[in-house]
C-alpha cells in the first residue's frame, strides 16, 4: 500500500502545480478539453483522489485542503492579469476536489477493511 500511496502523492502534487500553472497563466494558455465546468470539477476530483488516496489518515482535514486551493487559486486569478476570480468558480473546484476525496477516503477504508 505504501507504494499506491507514494505514486498517489507524486500525482497529486504534480497535479496540483499543473493547475496552478493553468489557473494563473494567461487564458490563451489555457487548454480546452470540453465545458468548462466539466474540466474544473474532473480536474478538482482527480487532484482531492490523488491526495485522499495518499494521505488519508488526514481524513477530514484533506476536505479544507483542497477547498483552500481552490479559494487561494481563485484569489490568485484576482491577481493575474488578464485572468479573474469568481466565487461560483472556486465552489466548482471545491466541490470536485471534495467528491475526489470522498470517493478516496470511502475507497481506503473499503479496502483496509477487506485486507483485515
Amino acid at each position: 500500500m505504501n507504494f499506491v500511496r507514494f505514486v498517489a502523492a507524486c500525482c497529486g502534487w504534480a497535479l496540483l502545480a499543473y493547475i496552478g500553472y493553468v489557473t494563473l497563466s494567461p487564458i490563451e494558455q489555457r487548454p480546452h478539453v470540453g465545458a468548462v465546468l466539466f474540466e474544473r470539477f474532473m480536474a478538482f476530483s482527480l487532484l482531492g483522489f490523488f491526495l485522499g488516496t495518499a494521505y488519508s489518515k488526514y481524513g477530514v482535514r484533506l476536505f479544507w485542503f483542497v477547498i483552500a486551493i481552490a479559494a487561494g487559486l481563485e484569489i490568485g486569478q484576482l491577481l493575474a492579469p488578464g485572468r479573474h476570480g469568481e466565487f461560483s468558480d472556486a465552489l466548482e473546484k471545491a466541490a470536485g476536489g471534495a467528491f475526489g476525496v470522498a470517493i478516496a477516503l470511502a475507497l481506503t477504508r473499503l479496502l483496509q477493511a477487506r485486507l483485515r
